[in-house]
């Protein structure tokens, strides 16, 4: 009787961990929904209480001795599941972020499991903080310090590299890289430019209305 009263024995701790990894996984797998991503808010929160559940019983069957293990064990899975959303594709990485979205719901799950309840809320918190307004951050710095590659065709004239380079330095863009040419009469150049978009269509507009300016691609 009393082990048959132990099966169905319910912990109230144990609930509210789950209880807890369901909802940090609920939070963060909402954010990835709300912008269409592979895993999305049933992929986040099964990852989240999954975690959770592994660790609450390695916890009652093994004690904490155990625990680290387990949590290794769950990281190690975690891997495969998260290099499975990784694409290349030409010759960009697309997922990675899926990848560690999935890695860190692992996370929330491991901590809840263990109870660091208060911890591992702050930490969803923060990874939600993360998702959400770095990339308008990351898109802020790209706009200022957009690459455009030019390929310039100029008439024969060694200094007309040197004032379209100054052209380009007062306008706000940098020269990063620079490959010159020379044919019969005249020179190509291939210029790797950062700066900011306006400055980019101020150059552009400069280069068009320039007569010595043959031919002008970027």
């Amino acid at each position: 009787m009393t082990e048959l009263t132990a099966m169905f024995a319910v912990r109230p701790d144990d609930v509210i961990k789950l209880i807890a990894a369901f909802l940090v996984g609920l939070m963060v797998g909402a954010e990835r929904e709300y912008h269409d991503k592979a895993a999305g808010m049933r992929t986040i929160t099964m990852i989240s209480v999954g975690a959770a559940l592994f660790t609450i019983f390695s916890v009652r069957i093994a004690g904490d001795k155990e625990t680290g293990r387990i949590a290794a064990q769950i990281v190690s899975g975690i891997g495969f599941l998260g290099a499975g959303v990784i694409i290349q594709r030409r010759g960009q990485v697309i997922g990675l972020t899926t990848a560690a979205t999935i890695w860190i719901a692992a996370a929330l799950g491991i901590g809840m499991g263990v109870g660091y309840l208060l911890f591992t809320f702050l930490a969803a918190i923060l990874f939600i903080v993360v998702l959400a307004v770095l990339p308008r951050v990351e898109r802020g710095l790209q706009l200022a310090h957009t690459m455009r590659t030019y390929r310039i065709t100029l008439v024969a004239d060694p200094a007309k590299p040197d004032r379209l380079q100054k052209l380009f330095a007062d306008s706000g863009l940098s020269v990063r890289e620079e490959t010159r040419t020379k044919g019969k009469d005249s020179i190509g150049l291939l210029w790797s430019v950062r700066g900011k978009p306006q400055a980019h269509h101020k150059v552009c507009m400069a280069m068009l209305a320039d007569p010595e300016v043959r031919e002008f691609d970027h």
